[in-house]
């Protein structure tokens, strides 16, 4: 079994930058990491190149026409080892737990055919360093870190419109899909197809769900691989538009009751 991540990116220099050092201090190492870029001018490439001594790394860039993140995502396999038997798309704002790549795999040994969706936490909005990570990355995952500013007033009003912490339960359990592509690990037998390229707007991974759902696959939450999200600003009036034209687009196009 081989597991191949994919990180769609643009414009998130910094925030990759965290991403991929997350990967480097992983307790299993055996994995390559494919950074699929939607046309960013901010020195991604130059980031990516600078993270090849310590992860087997590739970048991919195409040219930026709009917010086409089901492409990116697409491309980013295209490109991975074909011999990779997983696909574990990770979000440019996602830092996973040290141990999520060794419950990854193992829980993929053990359902070699099924979806794997991990948790999806926030963090607060913080000045977070890469030597914030290496020395103290429990502590700063549990928003425990003094010397890591943290506006907590903030932090209140930017949950009021966004999803809970913790989104699932404690245990790892089936569900009928999964749609969190921030954190998702998919056999690539899955993947014949990928994301739907038609969607250019938030909320592909929602009709990647009903789609996987259709071809039989089964999905697992698993509480113990823990997407930590980057608090960063959201336009939440294009969110909610994007969102919106999203779900008339899978309403029709599954002909869905609504």
């Amino acid at each position: 079994m081989k597991i191949s991540f994919v990180i769609p990116t643009f414009q998130r220099h910094e925030n990759l930058a965290l991403v991929l050092l997350a990967l480097c201090l992983q307790t299993e190492s055996a994995f390559e990491v494919i950074v699929s870029d939607d046309g960013s001018t901010d020195g991604t490439e130059q980031l990516v190149k600078s993270f090849q001594q310590r992860l087997s790394i590739k970048y991919y860039w195409h040219e930026d026409k709009g917010y086409r993140v089901s492409l990116t995502r697409n491309q980013g396999t295209r490109v991975a080892s074909q011999d990779s038997t997983h696909i574990w798309f990770v979000d440019s704002d996602v830092l996973l737990n040290r141990e999520a790549v060794a419950f990854g795999r193992r829980l993929c040994e053990r359902e070699p055919d099924a979806i794997i969706c991990g948790r999806y936490d926030w963090l607060p909005p913080m000045r977070v360093t890469a030597e914030d990570m290496i020395e103290r990355w429990r502590l700063l995952t549990q928003a425990k870190l003094p010397r890591v500013e943290v506006d907590y007033e903030y932090w209140k009003e930017f949950r009021r419109d966004h999803r809970p912490a913790t989104l699932f339960d404690s245990k790892t359990r089936r569900c009928s899909r999964g749609t969190l592509s921030g954190n998702l690990i998919v056999p690539r037998q899955w993947l014949i197809r990928g994301f739907d390229e038609n969607i250019e707007d938030q909320g592909q991974d929602g009709e990647f769900g009903h789609h996987i759902q259709e071809l039989g696959a089964e999905c697992i939450f698993c509480e113990k691989i823990i997407g930590y999200h980057l608090a960063h600003y959201t336009d939440l009036k294009w969110k909610s538009e994007s969102v919106q034209r999203t779900i008339k687009y899978i309403v029709e196009k599954y002909n869905l009751k609504t």
